[in-house]
């Protein structure tokens, strides 16, 4: 077979049995292994054909209703072995995107799950984790991360392809980003509805429920007793804090040790009142970790655990 001159490069196979149309470009490939490797596929491939349908050098023809590059990446992941790099290899955050999105939509499932393991690295559902991933200083293995941009991307697509775990620390991080950078917030009101919107405003409301400073200082009331400092601990503390006012409303889970925000915290705490502020904070962190996914409406974390167990072939909590 002559290989056409709008071919997609590594996407023609001369033995090919289905055209399959990317915009002005277009893919000779096989149709059995597209069915069996996608029930969707394997039903649509399995309809009658009618007589008038289009055809490509003799071969039926297949146009996906998906954003052309999207079907590109997918159908080079699943022809091509090495295509997509299973984590943690570096991807780039545009092919990951695009691989999640069609693999969900045309049930496939064993890249699905590959593409939710590269996130599932960053997006924690457990405190400690969370906190882990806020001090660390490894940067993310997907090209074009670590930006507002990605992450907003990341909340969309997490919704698009019922991945709800991935929400609550994508919900977190979106708040850190309004808190810190004024600009975000024009791009959050720009990419998210009113309704997601309203659940990253929700988030600041829950950090001053739960883990606000004027309960984490009213700890060091009850520790006269031990502060070696003669109760100055209390007023040395809140001075501090209210200078870090907006760094902590933004990230009091960064405040965890043994991070320099935590350090920072219990500096002007003698030990034993740094012992009870960093054992309060933590008290502190579960009541609001515990309470964030009902707080954004979705349920709690051993109903979004089980979810993700699920999504990446895990044992499910008992």
């Amino acid at each position: 077979m002559e290989l056409p001159s709008n071919h997609v490069p590594d996407l023609w196979f001369p033995d090919g049995n289905v055209v399959i149309r990317v915009g002005e470009r277009v893919c000779c490939v096989y149709k059995g292994f597209l069915a069996s490797q996608s029930p969707v596929l394997s039903d649509m491939f399995s309809f009658p054909q009618p007589q008038s349908v289009d055809t490509y050098m003799g071969l039926p023809t297949v146009t996906f209703p998906d954003a052309e590059k999207d079907v590109e990446y997918w159908l080079k992941t699943l022809l091509i072995p090495g295509y997509f790099q299973i984590y943690p290899g570096t991807i780039e955050a545009k092919k990951l995107f695009a691989v999640l999105r069609l693999s969900h939509k045309y049930d496939v499932q064993y890249f699905r799950r590959c593409a939710l393991q590269h996130l599932a690295r960053y997006y924690a559902t457990d405190l400690d984790e969370q906190c882990r991933l806020l001090r660390s200083k490894e940067e993310f293995n997907i090209e074009g991360s670590g930006n507002i941009r990605f992450e907003t991307d990341v909340y969309l697509l997490a919704f698009e392809t019922g991945t709800p775990w991935l929400i609550p620390s994508l919900t977190y991080t979106l708040h850190k980003y309004s808190s810190i950078i004024g600009h975000s917030i024009d791009h959050l009101a720009a990419c998210l509805s009113p309704f997601d919107l309203a659940k990253v405003w929700r988030i600041r409301g829950l950090v001053e429920k739960k883990i606000g400073m004027d309960s984490l200082v009213h700890a060091l009331d009850d520790n006269s007793v031990g502060c070696s400092k003669g109760m100055t601990c209390a007023s040395d503390t809140c001075r501090l804090l209210t200078n870090l006012y907006r760094a902590y409303g933004a990230d009091p889970l960064g405040f965890s040790p043994p991070s320099v925000l935590s350090s920072a915290l219990c500096s002007e705490a003698c030990s034993s009142c740094s012992a009870v502020l960093q054992e309060r904070h933590r008290e502190l962190c579960e009541a609001f970790w515990a309470a964030l996914p009902e707080q954004i409406g979705l349920g709690t974390w051993v109903e979004l655990r089980a979810i993700k167990a699920r999504d990446l072939g895990q044992p499910t909590e008992d």
